[in-house]
């Protein structure tokens, strides 16, 4: 990576990568995450109690005909590591190799963990090493076969209306608490049967963030070395872009998504004039938020 690409060349770009490039810029992505988590780590505690680790897979496709799986991994709303694998692999084949290198190394000792995955990460194998490392999880079951067992002890129980718990005043939603042990898993499991598994699905469209702002969907390269490279830097781009929100911005301004952010901060037009020994940046009257680019300035002044 002796020289950096232009925007409109970072496809020629990619198709020339080879794996040890691509290993190259996957350690370039870590140690941006590295720098953006700890601040992230300390708002998730303050804020929620526990900090957030999310893996999700994403099935993406080139023109409708080969298909990758995308694993992505997220602490809060840091994207700290992703696994670009073909189709064909399982859904579940890396998360202890992703946990391992991209997230353990973030988290300091003593740190409230909660990772909440979807029914494709459901399996014995996660549940015992978050339970081994004392983090909290949260494994949606919703695939018909694996809930069934969970499902047979409910209707065993002949539960009377005052055994379930409201989860609001119209009594919409209501849940139960369930013990099993499914078959090949080290411990017992508590299951909480409700009709949604509401916490995870807030968490994974929270996630969806990045890939929507960025147009990161649809990876754009026939090659697959190509392909896993398009993400790193999909990655880059969001940390810079946290790094910017959380750094630079007033704390008014970290409420908003990346949309917002590359709107009225990134693609502001303005003219940089010289007058004297002076560089000045003009800018319109228009600009809806004026106010964080002031704010960045005076960040970015040397004292």
């Amino acid at each position: 990576m002796r020289s950096v690409p232009g925007s409109r060349r970072l496809g020629e770009f990619l198709t020339r990568l080879s794996d040890q490039v691509l290993a190259c810029l996957q350690e370039s992505a870590r140690l941006v995450a590295w720098r953006l988590v700890p601040t992230r780590m300390r708002h998730c505690v303050a804020t929620q109690e526990s900090v957030p680790v999310f893996l999700r897979r994403d099935g993406a496709g080139y023109n409708g005909e080969k298909q990758y799986w995308l694993h992505p991994v997220f602490v809060g709303v840091v994207w700290v590591g992703t696994r670009l694998n073909e189709g064909a692999t399982d859904v579940k084949v890396d998360w202890r190799e992703q946990l391992e290198a991209d997230v353990a190394p973030l988290l300091e000792a003593g740190t409230p963990v909660w990772l909440p995955t979807d029914n494709g990460y459901y399996c014995g194998a996660l549940a015992a090493y978050c339970r081994e490392r004392g983090w909290d999880s949260s494994l949606s079951v919703t695939e018909s076969r694996k809930k069934r067992p969970v499902l047979r002890i409910v209707v065993a129980m002949e539960l009377a209306d005052q055994d379930w718990t409201p989860l609001g005043p119209e009594r919409r939603e209501e849940t139960v608490l369930v013990f099993d042990q499914p078959k090949c898993w080290k411990e017992e499991e508590v299951y909480v049967v409700v009709w949604r598994h509401r916490g995870k699905q807030g968490q994974e469209h929270a996630q969806k963030g990045p890939l929507t702002a960025l147009g990161l969907h649809h990876p754009p390269c026939k090659s697959y070395v190509a392909n896993q490279a398009f993400y790193p830097c999909g990655r880059i781009a969001q940390l810079l872009l946290e790094l910017v929100q959380s750094q630079l911005l007033p704390a008014k301004a970290r409420q908003h998504g990346l949309r917002p952010l590359i709107r009225n901060f990134v693609q502001t037009a303005g003219r940089l004039t010289r007058s004297g020994r002076q560089l000045r940046m003009l800018v319109g009257r228009g600009n809806l938020r004026l106010s964080w680019l002031m704010h960045a300035a005076d960040k970015l002044e040397p004292a």
